[in-house]
């Protein structure tokens, strides 16, 4: 009864740091996520100020320059909408990992339950 206790109460902590470590993951990826959201909106007002310089002519940009920038920005944007992407990703497998942990925690709580009311009856 003690032996299983000890283990039953060792996979719990386990489980527990387990669940700390996933938490940790996916508030880094929350991060990420709100760092990458940040760096699209920059881009998307720089591409805003860059297009309300060009119709009032105050730019004075080029034709060539204006496509040049226009190709940068793109890039830009497709990078950062990419890393966004990925770090969405990320952080849905995180929270499927906790979901997961959790439930086998809740297995675990249950079965050391089960395990104390044994221990306690005997």
């Amino acid at each position: 009864e003690s032996r299983i206790r000890s283990k039953l109460q060792g996979e719990n902590r386990n489980l527990l740091g387990d669940l700390d470590s996933v938490r940790e993951q996916l508030e880094e990826e929350q991060e990420g996520r709100g760092d990458m959201q940040r760096l699209l909106t920059k881009a998307n007002n720089e591409i805003q100020v860059w297009r309300q310089k060009l119709e009032s002519g105050e730019g004075g940009v080029r034709s060539e320059e204006l496509d040049d920038l226009k190709r940068k920005y793109n890039a830009k944007l497709q990078d950062a909408e990419s890393q966004l992407e990925a770090a969405l990703s990320k952080a849905s497998s995180m929270e499927k990992a906790k979901n997961r942990i959790n439930g086998e925690l809740e297995d675990v709580v249950i079965e050391m339950e089960r395990a104390q009311a044994i221990a306690s009856q005997a």
